[in-house]
């Protein structure tokens, strides 16, 4: 399957991180199954469909990184949804990522979306409309 921009916002807005701290969106993957329409890859996607669980590998502002994992069910976000957030203080391998994935949906590192220009760019712009924190 892949990601849309919505699971990227979706899964931040679980978590205690704000978009104006990170610096860049390094690598990310998506997948599910289920009801809907699979967009057969694990890159982002204009749709998205059924449950989902997916990944973002980031760079914070201050040199370290955080991988931040979310899932939602089929009905979508905002039912039954979650995420966690990892945090390095370099960047870790894949194998590192591999071993934090409890479910072993991630798939081989050759299908994760490297420097993912739509999350990138809805980064940047989320963090020049917001540059304060948030009241998530």
């Amino acid at each position: 399957m892949s990601y849309t921009t919505e699971d990227f916002d979706q899964s931040l807005q679980r978590v205690t991180l704000e978009p104006r701290d990170i610096e860049a969106v390094v690598a990310a993957w998506g997948t599910g199954s289920g009801m809907g329409e699979d967009a057969g890859h694990f890159k982002w996607s204009e749709d998205g469909a059924s449950d989902w669980s997916g990944g973002f590998l980031m760079r914070r502002r201050d040199g370290r990184y955080v991988y931040l994992t979310g899932w939602c069910d089929y009905t979508g976000w905002g039912c039954q949804d979650g995420a966690t957030l990892h945090e390095f203080d370099a960047r870790p391998t894949y194998a590192d990522l591999k071993a934090l994935d409890e479910y072993d949906h991630a798939p081989p590192e050759s299908e994760w979306d490297i420097e993912p220009a739509d999350l990138n760019r809805w980064l940047s712009t989320s963090v020049a409309e917001h540059p304060e924190p948030s009241t998530r």
